[in-house]
């Protein structure tokens, strides 16, 4: 099966999200780390949401971003889609 997923190109598509959604993960996580040492407002999570709406933006109206960059920031990075998934970015908790 993997060799079949190598040749259709979703194992290259599963990377990308992958990779994506690993590097957003970890954005969410370091900004609410920052926030609790900083003892400030808890605004973290909300300029990510936002930021992330203009990246979704940005990107649903580019038509010149490869298909699987759009992958890796939409659904990896921002966590839009992805099989009906409710929520944003940092979206379920």
């Amino acid at each position: 099966m993997l060799f079949h997923l190598r040749h259709t190109g979703l194992w290259l598509d599963g990377m990308a999200i992958g990779s994506g959604a690993v590097c957003g993960a970890l954005l969410r996580y370091g900004a609410v780390k920052v926030q609790e040492r900083t003892k400030c407002a808890p605004w973290a999570i909300p300029c990510i949401n936002v930021a992330g709406s203009f990246v979704l933006s940005a990107l649903s109206v580019s038509t010149q971003v490869d298909p699987r960059v759009r992958l890796m920031l939409g659904v990896g990075f921002c966590g839009e889609g992805g099989g009906g998934r409710e929520g944003g970015v940092g979206g379920g908790a």
